[in-house]
């Protein structure tokens, strides 16, 4: 399979995940990833609806027009809403449900959905909010 980005042939990678093995692919120039449906959310923190089923509810609010191909079937990819951040748009094909991100966005949305995994445990359980103030004001200056 060849970048969509670059132009370089990708390498698939595997991954052991909490859902077990994944096999995803990487450019070995650019960095950029592949994922084929269901391996994005075996790559990421588990959260109730699961990362590609947040990514899907939409286009990017102010995306431009798409700008590159899907690596497996070359339709237009769109830039779509995650978590509601348009600091992390990936790219998703609406044939093949795959999701393409470039080098660096798996590290952030990992981020982002730890931060709201713990705010979600906050809400439920205010004994969190306690400790985390705690730990806070104890942190050496």
């Amino acid at each position: 399979m060849k970048c969509p980005s670059c132009h370089s042939q990708m390498v698939e990678k595997l991954e052991e995940t909490w859902k077990g093995p994944v096999y995803y692919d990487v450019c070995g120039s650019c960095r950029a990833m592949w994922f084929d449906m269901g391996e994005l959310d075996a790559m990421g923190t588990p959260v109730y609806q699961g990362i590609e089923a947040m990514a899907r509810l939409g286009r990017a609010e102010g995306a431009a027009e798409p700008t590159r191909g899907c690596p497996r079937c070359d339709r237009w990819m769109d830039k779509v809403s995650f978590l509601d951040l348009g600091r992390i748009p990936p790219d998703y094909c609406p044939k093949c449900h795959g999701f393409w991100l470039d080098a660096g966005e798996i590290g952030e949305i990992r981020q982002e959905l730890e931060r709201v995994r713990l705010q979600k445990a906050r809400e439920y359980d205010p004994a969190l909010s306690f400790v985390e103030a705690l730990l806070y004001c104890l942190r050496p200056w």
